[in-house]
């Protein structure tokens, strides 16, 4: 069996970031059906699937919610872990310094973050100004800069939700090059069960020594709760193509077979994020192979990195512009509203920022987000 081709990869992030964009928006509306992935609630899925009969009309907004969010998000941990390993591991030209990786590491997810940060820090500025609000919005928004929100829960709020994935990606690099580069996969091995172990603790005991912050939850903000699936991308990166296809597709038949039924148990549903990655592999492959599809997916996973940085920025303002409040009783044809200008200025948006980037001129080189462009 191959291990992924650099198009396969492009639209593996083209169908995620997609996939996380309509999530991101979508579980925010009314009555939305909630998402296993900071925490487990064996009914979620109970709930999702009566949906379907009960709330027809609402079967896009719903499975964007529930399916799109950790599924996606899985398969951009998978790709980060590939994506290190066939660059450093398997490139022979390029050599992992780490201290001087991190660094720039870290400098490269700043540059990247700074203009959409800026663009909401400053409406929070103008609305103190202007209506005599706090300011606390604002500086919340500023010091994601930090990308260590996610370890200090819950002192540090993520104003930006969306944007946690930032500070995950910077763990994870950080995790790859002092403790997974050119090592044996034994490390693999032991930080996956030392994270399957942690959270099926969490479940039972729900505490992490401080009151305000459940266990599973800061786990899964954080590398400890992913690990399983990064390390199954640096094993495949490793490794992959000593996998055969008869193996593959035993692969696949399981994770279709397993995918529902791990979602009601606290221990099995963290193999389900692993499941996502081999059925998303498969799609990927479907559509690389069509001629139709392909060349748009990949443009889409192109620009994958600059569609995630900017679509909180987009669905921000489109609440404002419609003075939407997400606690509110749903009324249906605002949603409908928002949804749509929200698809239709996706590309143009995630467009405009590229060129704000490119035009920045960043003396590191081009920003990237390893995983997601």
């Amino acid at each position: 069996m191959k291990t992924l081709s650099r198009d396969e990869c492009r639209v593996l992030r083209g169908l995620a970031i997609v996939g996380v964009a309509l999530h991101n928006l979508c579980h925010l509306f009314p009555g939305a059906i909630g998402e296993n992935e900071f925490g487990f609630d064996p009914g979620l899925p109970l709930r999702y699937f009566q949906s379907l009969l009960q709330y027809p009309r609402d079967i896009f907004t719903n499975t964007m919610s529930y399916w799109m969010g950790p599924y996606s998000v899985a398969i951009f941990i998978f790709l980060c872990g590939y994506g290190l390993v066939r660059k450093y591991e398997k490139d022979t030209g390029n050599v992992l310094r780490p201290w001087p990786f991190i660094g720039r590491s870290y400098l490269k997810l700043v540059f990247l973050l700074i203009p959409s940060m800026l663009s909401i820090a400053a409406f929070h500025l103008a609305d103190w100004a202007i209506e005599g609000t706090s300011l606390k919005p604002m500086w919340m928004t500023l010091d994601q800069i930090t990308l260590v929100n996610n370890i200090v829960l819950p002192w540090m709020v993520m104003v930006v939700g969306a944007w946690w994935y930032l500070g995950l990606a910077m763990q994870f690099y950080i995790v790859y090059a002092l403790m997974v580069y050119r090592r044996c996969d034994y490390w693999l091995v032991a930080l996956a069960i030392a994270s399957v172990v942690m959270q099926s603790c969490a479940s039972s005991v729900n505490a992490i020594g401080y009151a305000q912050c459940p266990t599973m939850e800061w786990l899964r903000n954080n590398c400890l709760g992913w690990m399983p699936v990064f390390a199954a991308g640096v094993w495949y990166g490793r490794a992959g193509d000593r996998l055969t296809a008869k193996w593959g597709r035993v692969l696949l038949a399981a994770s279709l077979l397993l995918m529902v039924p791990c979602q009601l148990d606290q221990v099995l549903w963290q193999l389900t994020p692993l499941f996502g990655v081999v059925i998303s592999i498969a799609v990927a492959r479907a559509v690389t192979s069509s001629k139709r599809w392909s060349s748009k997916w990949m443009w889409i996973g192109a620009i994958s990195g600059y569609i995630y940085i900017s679509h909180p920025v987009l669905r921000f303002y489109l609440f404002r512009i419609f003075d939407y409040d997400e606690h509110a009783v749903p009324c249906g044809t605002t949603e409908v509203l928002i949804l749509i200008l929200y698809v239709l200025l996706l590309i143009p948006v995630a467009l405009i920022y590229r060129w704000i980037d490119r035009a920045l001129g960043h003396p590191l080189g081009r920003s990237s987000l390893s995983g997601l462009s």
